[in-house]
């Protein structure tokens, strides 16, 4: 039983560390729009499956904002500065968040956009 228990667990914290910003963000609202749906008397499901998509848009625009993305650079810059990371993951580090943002503002055509080196850009899946 508890070897079961444990492999669940194993499962659960795989799937919850494997999630993104925006997975555990609006799993997290949905789940507290079910409790509270539940102390109400509505319907937990319906409330659940409305929470869940009420986070998007705000982390969306958080996250893509310009200020967001100079501050991310100034981090990446700021790890290569202080040895925590080499010069070549930094490098790799701003050119895919440069043209993450690039697909954000511009769509696919973003990707048109040479590397820094001015290799062919890396394939990226739709």
């Amino acid at each position: 039983m508890t070897d079961n228990l444990f492999r669940v667990l194993k499962e659960v914290g795989g799937i919850v560390g494997g999630g993104s910003v925006y997975y555990i963000t609006s799993a997290a609202f949905g789940g507290a729009c079910a409790l509270i749906a539940d102390r109400i008397g509505k319907n937990p499901f319906l409330w659940f499956s409305f929470g869940l998509f009420l986070p998007l848009p705000p982390l969306y625009f958080w996250f893509s904002s310009d200020g967001a993305i100079r501050r991310r650079l100034i981090r990446y810059k700021a790890m290569a500065d202080e040895k925590l990371i080499t010069p070549a993951q930094f490098r790799r580090l701003r050119s895919d968040l440069l043209k993450w943002y690039a697909v954000r503002q511009f769509g696919r055509a973003g990707l048109e956009m040479p590397d820094d080196d001015g290799a062919p850009p890396t394939p990226t899946t739709p």
